[in-house]
């Protein structure tokens, strides 16, 4: 019994002790997040490429701002309001025309620069380029760029799908080998006259007078420059009047004007109101996108079957050429072609080692509005 009162008084006791020993104090609670502060943008870089011209607007001419070096021309683009792409001769021989030293200044939309300049150079361009932004302006550019490429895409499916437009190809050689097969709709609406001569060219069912079918079969891309073009045409003329001869048969009908219900508007290389009918000159299409079909011309009323394939946005072109397709398949096989000017003189070159080897019509389209009405005594 009194060992049973020892041990109860005992685990008593024990408890007590335990009861009055303190509590550690709570931890203290964690130092709050420090405030979140966007970064500023790094410092402006140069963005250095070497071995390409990017193209765009100029703020400052070379001709009259020689600089030591690349990184002096940066700097002076980053001092120059409104620039934010610089372009530089640094060749001891010169970069063309241009001379050792000189500093282009320009203003580029980036997007563009992205799209259709950054990482194109090679070793047959003297320049070197470089673009000015900060990161989150890069950041920006680079999402558009992928947003506009998905639209691209579904715009060229669509045109390539579109029952309306006919479907033509050319497959290609380079050198005698196998380079690959381009295909093109053509704006049957817009550029009536131009797009029907185009898909005959590749249909072959008009014969000439010497029995044979007029083709782009057997021709040759005879100029190309580097970054701009790819040119060709047949050797027969076009399917409404032979090589050089009533030449105005290739001319559109975009829009047509209240007063002439039936005009059809012809490419001028000057642009303005046509000499030969008193018509307005047009383009059906800027020349603001890639891989158009644009017919070639020597002035007003002097298109014929030739025409080239635009390999970059091409600005200066815009009202002096009719635009009357787009490719919609074989964009490399365009650029490998383009490729053949890289490091000839001015990186152009006329060669004839691309050639057209077979040509076919894959749809023939379903608009089939009479083409307009032409007079040759016009011409």
């Amino acid at each position: 019994m009194k060992a049973r009162e020892e041990r109860s008084m005992t685990a008593k006791a024990s408890t007590q002790e335990v009861a009055v020993v303190p509590s550690p104090p709570p931890a203290p609670p964690p130092p709050p997040p420090p405030p979140v502060v966007s970064s500023p943008p790094p410092a402006d870089l140069c963005n250095t490429e070497e071995n390409n011209e990017y193209q765009g607007p100029v703020v400052k001419w070379g001709h009259d701002n020689i600089k030591a070096d690349a990184g002096a021309c940066c700097d002076d683009c980053k001092q120059t309001p409104t620039c934010n792409a610089w372009v530089f001769c640094g060749s001891n021989k010169g970069c063309g025309t241009q001379k050792v030293g000189e500093c282009w200044l320009k203003k580029v939309d980036l997007l563009d620069l992205y799209q259709n300049m950054y990482g194109r150079g090679h070793l047959g361009i003297a320049w070197t380029s470089g673009s000015i932004q900060s990161a989150e302006e890069t950041k920006a550019a680079k999402a558009k760029l992928d947003e506009s490429k998905q639209a691209e895409m579904k715009r060229k499916k669509d045109l390539h799908d579109d029952p309306e437009l006919p479907l033509i190809f050319l497959d290609t050689t380079i050198n005698g080998t196998d380079a690959g097969r381009i295909e093109a709709v053509l704006f049957r609406k817009d550029s009536p006259l131009a797009a029907e001569n185009m898909r005959v060219l590749c249909s072959e069912e008009k014969l000439q007078a010497n029995g044979k079918p007029f083709t782009l079969r057997g021709s040759a891309f005879y100029r190309i420059i580097d970054r701009f073009i790819d040119q060709t045409g047949p050797s027969c003329g076009s399917i409404y009047g032979g090589p050089e001869t009533n030449t105005g048969h290739l001319s559109i009908t975009v829009a047509y004007a209240a007063a002439a219900a039936a005009a059809y508007l012809l490419s001028a290389a000057n642009g303005g109101p046509d000499t030969n009918t008193g018509r307005f000159s047009i383009t059906v299409a800027p020349a603001a996108a890639a891989y158009l079909l644009s017919a070639a011309n020597g002035g007003p009323d002097t298109n014929t079957g030739h025409f080239s394939i635009t390999v970059a946005p091409a600005h200066h072109l815009d009202t002096h050429y009719v635009i009357f397709g787009e490719i919609v398949s074989g964009f490399e096989t365009i650029d490998r072609i383009n490729r053949l000017s890289y490091g000839a003189p001015n990186n152009e070159v006329h060669n004839k080692v691309a050639e057209i080897k077979a040509v076919g019509q894959l749809r023939k389209g379903s608009y089939n509005a009479p083409l307009p009405d032409f007079h040759p005594q016009l011409h």
